[in-house]
């Protein structure tokens, strides 16, 4: 048996270098930037957490307390106050954001978080964080950062914006929400005005209409004014997607879109929409298990718009796009799967940073249990599990995995 030693010592080095060569999945996920690469519980938060969402280099979660609270904990960077929490100081631990006691609904932005709260009035729609594109709904024309949730004002700026059943926000300063009462859409901030030019024909040609976007300030909500070429109206929204030079909406089911890629609208109904920096993705009605989107895909050294096609190997359940990556989440297994860039170890499959892989296609995210709803921030992502535990991975150079360190 001895003389078999030195051979077996030999088959586990060259087992180790090839390992290496081939620039395997790594045990070691914590990187000397402070990213990891492999997801990790955000213990602090118990199991109780209900949504999570992601901002440019933070992160929130409405969390499930006592005495029959719901409260939002967040943390990462904090130069906005985006954290909610009075300060502008980073945080690498969730802490909780002031005076929301009962939370029904949160979203971030790039850096700003709302909320719709049903404690003092019937969910009523609160905003902190940077307002530099008015996205707190102010109405007073003071684009003042807040780090402490303000009450966005209603339609006219004179009310507050109450019986909210949808918000939405971009990491480009758009919030958009739909109320119970009429199912339309109201948005604010850096909103998009769809402008038609008539282009002429070549060689005698007929003349064709192009679209492009304007962007305008708007500094309370406004309803959403139809300017779609089908004249389809914004009614019944139940998704939305804000993008750089679009405002699209999933209204009875079919998406309708105000901006520049109007004329890359799917004709299929879809039943999911979310939104990056430059495109759009639908989760298609008759076939779950694709989305279908339209812009300049993430990730890829193209410019032009086009339609592209991301495929999932089961029925998506939930999905998110916010800069550059996307994941999604099945209905059935739960298994996370993401797709475009990977520099912070985002996508979530275990390659250490200082040689990170950018898959063509989407990747199966790695050591990860049964996830119900997935977000995407700036460099990191998300998961919220079927146990209530919440994971994230990524960068983590502001805190914002909330593993309670930023770097090692």
């Amino acid at each position: 048996m001895r003389s078999l030693l030195p051979l077996f010592l030999a088959i586990v080095f060259l087992a180790s270098a090839c390992d290496k060569l081939e620039n395997k999945p790594s045990n070691q996920v914590l990187n000397p930037d402070g990213s990891r690469t492999l997801p990790f519980q955000v213990a602090a938060l118990g199991t109780k957490v209900r949504k999570i969402v992601a901002g440019n280099f933070f992160t929130c979660a409405m969390v499930d307390t006592a005495l029959n609270e719901s409260k939002v904990f967040c943390w990462g960077a904090n130069e906005s106050g985006q954290l909610g929490n009075g300060t502008v100081n980073p945080t690498p631990v969730p802490l909780p954001v002031a005076n929301l006691l009962h939370v029904e609904d949160i979203v971030a932005g790039n850096s700003f978080a709302c909320a719709i709260d049903s404690g003092a009035a019937n969910r009523q729609l609160f905003c902190w964080g940077s307002n530099t594109t008015y996205q707190l709904g102010q109405g007073d024309g003071n684009n003042t950062n807040s780090p402490v949730p303000l009450p966005v004002k209603g339609p006219g700026a004179d009310a507050t914006f109450i019986g909210i059943d949808k918000v939405f926000a971009s990491n480009y300063g758009r919030v958009c929400a739909v109320p119970r009462a009429d199912t339309k859409a109201y948005c604010w901030g850096d909103s998009i005005q769809q402008i038609a030019q008539v282009q002429p024909g070549a060689g005698g040609a007929a003349p064709t209409t192009i679209y492009v976007a304007a962007h305008l300030t708007v500094t309370h909500p406004t309803e959403v004014v139809v300017t779609d070429p089908a004249a389809r109206k914004w009614q019944g929204v139940t998704g939305m997607s804000l993008v750089q030079d679009d405002t699209c909406a999933l209204a009875g089911g079919v998406a309708v879109c105000m901006g520049q890629l109007i004329q890359l609208i799917p004709s299929r109904n879809g039943v999911l929409l979310v939104g990056g920096d430059t495109s759009t993705c639908q989760v298609d009605e008759t076939d779950q298990n694709q989305m279908t989107c339209w812009g300049v895909a993430p990730s890829t050294s193209a410019t032009k718009a086009t339609v592209f096609t991301v495929l999932f190997d089961n029925e998506i359940n939930s999905a998110s796009y916010f800069s550059g990556h996307l994941c999604a989440n099945a209905q059935i297994s739960g298994q996370v799967w993401c797709w475009g860039s990977n520099n912070k170890g985002q996508l979530g499959i275990g390659y250490p940073t200082t040689n990170p892989i950018v898959p063509t296609g989407r990747v199966q995210v790695q050591r990860l249990g049964a996830a119900i709803q997935v977000t995407t921030g700036l460099l990191h992502s998300c998961a919220l599990l079927g146990d209530g535990t919440a994971w994230c991975w990524g960068a983590n150079n502001k805190g914002q995995l909330g593993v309670g360190a930023r770097r090692p």
